[in-house]
């Protein structure tokens, strides 16, 4: 028989955040099968307290998606998943102004992951307050910072100002992920997120892939990482669950 802890996952960091308890949902064939009634019924009695869960599925799993539907999850992202084979080789324009971050670069760039996105799955959730989705990113870097999140941190800078960062977390598979990427907006369309990336690239040893992940609604995010050669290679509708 299934169990309610092999589907739901507490998120104690993010429920921090939230101000109530959060999971992580993994909807799959054992939950919808005789062997996840017990795990179902799990599910259906945390979904009844004061509780936020998300869950993320494949756009073709329809049995997984009419379930999340019944129990009133509601869509607020698709996330596509795009990656790239390293250019060891490839130098950024002016690799001057790209170095690895440094504890004095927190403040700097903690402030720029609080102004630097609009499109993740909680700023366009219109039940998370923007102020807490800004929070969300903004607590993502300070916990690099504190040694609990990411891998390495690389910074670009504008005569002398840190202006962008990258944050880099490295895969199971030993792929290198972009957590998160930004740039100031007074310093956009100047390529210095490509030169951010082509820092990571060159550096890249012996990862086999450079991936990230972004949403479908960020079309110029999508521009960006396909004029850097990278392709989209996954798609994952993410669904939310709120009951106050």
């Amino acid at each position: 028989m299934g169990s309610p802890a092999a589907h739901l996952k507490p998120d104690g960091w993010l429920a921090q955040r939230l101000g109530r308890d959060t999971y992580r949902l993994t909807v799959d064939e054992t939950l919808l099968s005789p062997a996840g009634d017990a795990a179902r019924e799990g599910l259906l009695a945390v979904l009844n307290k004061p509780v936020f869960v998300y869950c993320k599925v494949s756009p073709t799993f329809m049995e997984g998606l009419r379930f999340l539907h019944k129990h009133e999850f509601r869509l607020v992202d698709t996330n596509v998943i795009f990656e790239k084979k390293p250019h060891l080789d490839r130098e950024a324009e002016d690799d001057s102004r790209v170095r690895l971050a440094k504890p004095a670069d927190r403040i700097a760039t903690i402030e720029l992951a609080r102004k630097g996105f609009g499109y993740s799955r909680f700023h366009l959730d219109p039940e998370i307050p923007r102020e807490t989705a800004n929070r969300i990113k903004a607590d993502w870097v300070a916990a690099y910072f504190a040694g609990t999140r990411g891998h390495q941190m690389v910074v670009v800078e504008v005569e002398g100002a840190v202006v962008g960062f990258l944050q880099l977390l490295r895969a199971a598979d030993e792929a290198l992920v972009i957590d998160l990427i930004a740039v100031d907006e007074r310093y956009r369309c100047r390529g210095l997120g490509g030169e951010m990336i082509a820092f990571v690239e060159s550096r890249a040893g012996s990862a086999p892939i450079l991936r990230v992940g972004t949403q479908i609604a960020n079309t110029a995010s999508i521009r960006f990482y396909e004029g850097l050669g990278f392709r989209m290679t996954e798609a994952q509708y993410v669904f939310h669950y709120h009951h106050a």
